[in-house]
């Protein structure tokens, strides 16, 4: 079976790791899936402000295993996640999203049968980019105590209609556009804003069935 191992703290590398797992060469951090494996293509984003982003878009002509987990400890991930997977005699199928957000060190494996569709947005960042991108300096042990580590059981949201909007203009970038990088920046930081914005509403919310005061908040 092939495996996907998707842990890496530079996403580049990655993809050359990849590259030589799958005997294609990449062009311009893009790869281009062999057609023994499946449809689709991987490509490695780096930005200015050192935030990494990993896209793939890939259906699957066999059966694969998607690794993540034990890269740098002190890197977190921001996952939005799809697999399109056939049932019955492949009429049917079910939709799977979520998005979530874990440490780079969180462990992670599931098998992608054929003929599924997968996409998925990986957003790679550092605490050094959290503590000074989103104000977390003196929060940062709250915030941390959200973020799931080893449970794979940890909360997931659904892919909103707003991630999708954003998710599908990431697709629809012109490789061969000057301004692709402005584009890529712009709509990989949405997607983080939104993200965070509805966790932090999430944090302020009081846990449990209890009626909570303003002046008791």
């Amino acid at each position: 079976m092939v495996v996907f191992n998707l842990s890496h703290n530079n996403y580049p590398t990655l993809l050359q790791n990849l590259s030589r797992q799958l005997k294609v060469k990449p062009e311009n951090n893009t790869l281009t899936i062999p057609p023994e494996v499946g449809e689709g293509i991987i490509k490695a984003i780096l930005l200015p402000n050192g935030l990494q982003c990993l896209m793939l878009k890939i259906r699957f002509n066999k059966d694969i295993q998607v690794r993540s987990g034990n890269a740098s400890q002190g890197d977190y991930v921001l996952h939005f996640d799809e697999a399109e997977t056939p049932v019955d005699d492949n009429s049917h199928s079910t939709i799977n999203s979520f998005v979530r957000l874990t440490s780079a060190s969180f462990k992670h494996w599931e098998v992608v049968k054929i003929n599924s569709t997968v996409q998925y947005i990986k957003i790679l960042f550092s605490k050094e980019w959290l503590s000074k991108y989103i104000g977390l300096r003196e929060k940062m042990s709250v915030f941390e105590k959200y973020i799931p580590v080893k449970s794979d059981e940890a909360e997931k949201k659904k892919l909103n209609e707003e991630y999708r909007r954003i998710i599908n203009e990431l697709w629809e970038i012109n490789d061969a556009d000057p301004l692709q990088n402005i584009y890529f920046n712009n709509r990989i930081s949405l997607l983080i804003e939104q993200f965070f914005t509805m966790m932090h509403a999430e944090m302020l919310k009081p846990k449990g069935k209890h009626k909570v005061t303003a002046d008791d908040v």
